[in-house]
Protein backbone atom coordinates (compact mmCIF):
# COMPACT_ATOMS: atom_id res chain seq x y z
CA UNK A 1 0.00 0.00 0.00
CA UNK A 2 2.80 2.40 0.93
CA UNK A 3 4.59 1.56 -2.32
CA UNK A 4 1.47 2.44 -4.36
CA UNK A 5 1.18 5.79 -2.54
CA UNK A 6 4.83 6.57 -3.30
CA UNK A 7 4.33 5.58 -6.95
CA UNK A 8 1.27 7.85 -7.25
CA UNK A 9 3.12 10.69 -5.53
CA UNK A 10 6.10 10.28 -7.86
CA UNK A 11 3.85 10.25 -10.93
CA UNK A 12 2.13 13.44 -9.77
CA UNK A 13 5.49 15.10 -9.17
CA UNK A 14 6.71 14.05 -12.63
CA UNK A 15 3.57 15.46 -14.28
CA UNK A 16 3.88 18.69 -12.32
CA UNK A 17 7.54 19.01 -13.25
CA UNK A 18 6.82 18.31 -16.91
CA UNK A 19 4.52 21.36 -16.98
CA UNK A 20 7.22 23.61 -15.55
CA UNK A 21 9.70 25.60 -17.54
CA UNK A 22 12.28 26.78 -15.08
CA UNK A 23 10.20 27.93 -12.13
CA UNK A 24 7.20 29.08 -14.18
CA UNK A 25 4.23 26.88 -14.99
CA UNK A 26 3.37 26.72 -18.65
CA UNK A 27 -0.19 27.77 -19.41
CA UNK A 28 -2.11 25.54 -21.78
CA UNK A 29 -3.43 27.81 -24.56
CA UNK A 30 -7.18 27.31 -24.79
CA UNK A 31 -7.18 28.66 -28.34
CA UNK A 32 -4.90 25.85 -29.52
CA UNK A 33 -7.15 23.27 -27.90
CA UNK A 34 -10.23 24.74 -29.62
CA UNK A 35 -8.47 24.74 -33.00
CA UNK A 36 -7.64 21.05 -32.62
CA UNK A 37 -11.29 20.02 -32.08
CA UNK A 38 -13.07 18.71 -35.20
CA UNK A 39 -15.54 21.14 -36.79
CA UNK A 40 -18.50 18.78 -36.28
CA UNK A 41 -17.98 18.84 -32.52
CA UNK A 42 -17.62 22.64 -32.48
CA UNK A 43 -20.90 22.89 -34.41
CA UNK A 44 -22.56 20.69 -31.79
CA UNK A 45 -21.50 23.04 -28.98
CA UNK A 46 -22.59 26.11 -30.92
CA UNK A 47 -26.02 24.54 -31.47
CA UNK A 48 -26.53 24.34 -27.70
CA UNK A 49 -26.53 28.14 -27.37
CA UNK A 50 -28.43 31.08 -28.81
CA UNK A 51 -25.73 32.29 -31.18
CA UNK A 52 -27.76 35.35 -32.23
CA UNK A 53 -27.58 36.68 -28.68
CA UNK A 54 -23.91 35.75 -28.34
CA UNK A 55 -23.04 37.42 -31.66
CA UNK A 56 -24.50 40.67 -30.29
CA UNK A 57 -21.98 40.49 -27.46
CA UNK A 58 -19.08 39.16 -29.56
CA UNK A 59 -19.61 41.98 -32.06
CA UNK A 60 -19.66 44.69 -29.39
CA UNK A 61 -16.05 45.66 -28.74
CA UNK A 62 -16.92 47.47 -25.49
CA UNK A 63 -18.68 44.40 -24.07
CA UNK A 64 -15.90 42.06 -25.21
CA UNK A 65 -13.23 44.34 -23.72
CA UNK A 66 -15.19 44.25 -20.48
CA UNK A 67 -15.49 40.44 -20.52
CA UNK A 68 -11.83 39.93 -21.45
CA UNK A 69 -10.67 42.29 -18.72
CA UNK A 70 -12.92 40.48 -16.25
CA UNK A 71 -11.29 37.19 -17.21
CA UNK A 72 -7.78 38.67 -17.02
CA UNK A 73 -8.58 39.88 -13.51
CA UNK A 74 -9.65 36.40 -12.40
CA UNK A 75 -13.37 37.24 -12.28
CA UNK A 76 -12.67 39.88 -9.64
CA UNK A 77 -15.19 42.71 -9.97
CA UNK A 78 -13.24 45.32 -7.98
CA UNK A 79 -9.95 44.72 -9.81
CA UNK A 80 -11.68 44.75 -13.20
CA UNK A 81 -13.52 48.00 -12.48
CA UNK A 82 -10.25 49.56 -11.39
CA UNK A 83 -8.40 48.25 -14.47
CA UNK A 84 -11.10 49.62 -16.78
CA UNK A 85 -11.30 52.94 -14.89
CA UNK A 86 -15.02 52.54 -14.37
CA UNK A 87 -17.38 52.48 -11.43
CA UNK A 88 -18.07 49.04 -10.01
CA UNK A 89 -21.81 49.49 -10.70
CA UNK A 90 -21.11 50.18 -14.39
CA UNK A 91 -19.14 46.94 -14.58
CA UNK A 92 -21.96 45.05 -12.83
CA UNK A 93 -24.45 46.54 -15.30
CA UNK A 94 -22.36 45.23 -18.22
CA UNK A 95 -21.89 41.78 -16.68
CA UNK A 96 -25.63 41.57 -16.02
CA UNK A 97 -26.32 42.66 -19.61
CA UNK A 98 -24.18 39.74 -20.84
CA UNK A 99 -26.17 37.43 -18.55
CA UNK A 100 -29.51 38.83 -19.72
CA UNK A 101 -28.66 38.51 -23.43
CA UNK A 102 -26.83 35.17 -23.37
CA UNK A 103 -28.06 33.39 -20.26
CA UNK A 104 -24.42 33.01 -19.16
CA UNK A 105 -23.51 34.55 -15.81
CA UNK A 106 -19.79 35.06 -16.36
CA UNK A 107 -19.29 35.78 -12.65
CA UNK A 108 -19.56 31.98 -12.34
CA UNK A 109 -16.33 30.21 -13.39
CA UNK A 110 -18.01 27.44 -15.40
CA UNK A 111 -20.18 29.90 -17.29
CA UNK A 112 -17.21 32.22 -17.83
CA UNK A 113 -15.28 29.31 -19.31
CA UNK A 114 -18.25 28.41 -21.52
CA UNK A 115 -18.46 32.04 -22.70
CA UNK A 116 -14.71 32.11 -23.44
CA UNK A 117 -14.84 28.82 -25.36
CA UNK A 118 -17.85 30.00 -27.40
CA UNK A 119 -16.05 33.28 -28.13
CA UNK A 120 -12.99 31.39 -29.36
CA UNK A 121 -15.10 29.08 -31.52
CA UNK A 122 -16.94 32.11 -32.90
CA UNK A 123 -13.68 33.95 -33.68
CA UNK A 124 -12.27 30.86 -35.39
CA UNK A 125 -15.40 30.17 -37.40
CA UNK A 126 -16.06 33.82 -38.24
CA UNK A 127 -12.53 34.19 -39.54
CA UNK A 128 -13.36 31.24 -41.83
CA UNK A 129 -16.72 32.87 -42.79
CA UNK A 130 -18.68 29.81 -41.68
CA UNK A 131 -21.14 31.55 -39.35
CA UNK A 132 -22.40 34.35 -41.56
CA UNK A 133 -25.56 32.48 -42.53
CA UNK A 134 -26.41 31.20 -39.05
Amino acid sequence: MKQEENKTKNNCEKEENSLKIGNALKVIPLNEIILSVPTAILEKYLALHDMRALVKIFGDSEMMDTAESFFQNNLNVSQTAQALYMHRNTLMYRLNKIKKLTGLDIKNFDMALTFEILALIYKHKWSNNELKNK
